[in-house]
């Protein structure tokens, strides 16, 4: 269901004891906190439900995914503060200083949750706001407004000074459908008057989001407001049409920075059920599509929660020395211009398509190429997440070239060779043959080497990291 999220981590155990309310209102306080060099804050949602408290709780992993917590591999639970307090200190030290408490499944977990987390935060140096769900009923959002006011937002309220003020004003993330959003922002309510109001869905991508997925044929959308990035790929409702990409989140994060937006936000740090999760976790025995995968393919505990923190430190890591530079780019046929594309496929699994023009589902055009070193790269559809593989690691001429689940394997790693005027050969690691347009056909194929202009391929960058 969409508005159900689950959650995953690996945490380290670092102790923090809870001194209680130890920090008033001060009036004068600013009211954000600014580390980025451009201005940019660095939010994320949290979950605060009580996870053993549920009947389909598993003490031994989520979905496959466990998490590291006093040397112990386990599932996710909310009610071990441990946990929360290794989730806060995991993401300060990213350099995330926002957390928005996520409600939006409950609103029986809002006092003593968040107060926890608040006084967490004024130990870090952080801010909270509130994210809920009302299901468009602008009076249960009145009574969801008035709550938050006089539990945390109102001056004089436990930790007041923690809570996120934007433009002057205490934030609320409002969960669900447009149409609901715009009922609230309408709403003459008192308490709802006193809030800005932020938007966050399941579905679409649009400007100035907070969260909670995005369109992957559109991708985060520019601002200089609020832009949301995420992992996390969805096509559909059912397993296979979800997946996790280390390359869909370094191309939003890549276009984030460029817009130099106020306000940065990614996806849940804490959820693995719906790919969102960012942070470290054993994810081995996770379905293909869920797995935390690097730049190479494999299996790695903390490559999102490095590659966040690089993003956010503003030195993404790549090697040099390649023909082109770690970025988004598109594939064009030097024999006639077509183009290489996902569309029709909708995110699966199967052969590389091209056609005439580009898509009007723009990021269906759109790979990323991840330089190994000595010009091998591995090439992944970004609107997909999928790599460029060879089909069952056929050795043979006219084998199809298919979109695949990222692994580590020779087969999805591929070597660029300069075939002048600009162009290039795209060869296979493991067979040695070259990729090349199938006659009569909209399928990718190899083939040995032969300085065939359907051999040879432009690749034109859209946004690169250098």
């Amino acid at each position: 269901m969409k508005f159900l999220k689950g959650l995953i981590l690996i945490l380290f155990f670092i102790s923090c004891n809870n001194n209680g309310n130890d920090n008033n209102y001060n009036e004068e306080e600013s009211e954000d906190i600014i580390l980025d060099p451009q201005g940019t804050q660095y939010a994320t949602w949290i979950m605060i439900w009580n996870r053993s408290s549920e009947d389909w709780w598993n003490p031994y992993n989520t979905v496959g995914a466990t998490i590291l917590v006093n040397n112990r591999w386990q599932a996710i639970n909310w009610m071990d503060k441990y946990q929360v307090e290794e989730h806060v200190k995991n993401m300060r030290e990213a350099g995330v200083t926002i957390l928005i408490c996520d409600l939006t499944n409950g609103w029986n977990w809002l006092n003593n949750d968040v107060h926890y987390i608040q006084s967490l935060c004024v130990k870090n140096g952080m801010k909270v706001c509130i994210a809920e769900n009302s299901y468009g009923d602008v009076s249960m959002f009145e009574s969801h407004a008035y709550d938050v006011w006089h539990n945390f937002a109102k001056p004089d309220s436990p930790y007041g000074s923690t809570y996120l003020r934007k433009e002057g004003e205490p934030v609320i993330v409002c969960y669900g459908i447009r149409e609901w959003y715009n009922a609230y922002k309408s709403s003459n309510g008192d308490y709802a008057k006193k809030f800005n109001l932020v938007w966050a869905s399941g579905e679409d991508s649009d400007i100035n989001k907070w969260g909670w997925q995005l369109e992957p044929w559109i991708g985060s959308v520019p601002s200089q407001d609020a832009m949301f990035v995420t992992s996390s790929i969805k096509w559909g409702v059912n397993d296979e049409d979800w997946r996790k990409s280390l390359a869909f989140l370094d191309y939003n994060f890549l276009l984030a920075k460029q817009n130099h937006p106020k306000y940065i936000i990614i996806g849940g740090y804490d959820d693995i059920h719906e790919r969102n999760g960012w942070l470290p976790a054993n994810t081995f025995d996770c379905i293909p599509g869920r797995q935390m995968r690097d730049k190479n393919g494999v299996i790695s505990v903390d490559a999102y929660y490095s590659r966040v923190k690089e993003w956010i430190s503003g030195t993404p890591t790549s090697i040099s020395g390649g023909y082109i530079t770690d970025g988004c780019y598109r594939i064009i046929s030097k024999a006639n211009g077509k183009i290489f594309n996902h569309q029709g496929n909708k995110g699966k699994i199967g052969p590389i398509l091209i056609r005439n023009a580009p898509s009007d589902e723009g990021l269906a055009d759109y790979y990323w190429f991840y330089h190994l070193g000595n010009n091998n790269y591995r090439i992944i559809s970004v609107s997909s997440g999928l790599s460029l593989d060879l089909n069952n690691e056929s050795p043979q001429d006219d084998a199809i070239i298919i979109h695949n689940l990222d692994g580590d394997t020779p087969t999805q790693k591929w070597i660029l060779e300069d075939a002048g005027n600009g162009c290039f050969f795209i060869k296979n690691n493991f067979s040695g043959k070259v990729l090349q347009i199938k006659e009569k056909s909209d399928m990718i194929i190899q083939s040995v080497k032969n300085e065939d202009l359907i051999q040879k391929w432009k690749i034109e960058k859209i946004v690169s990291i250098s």
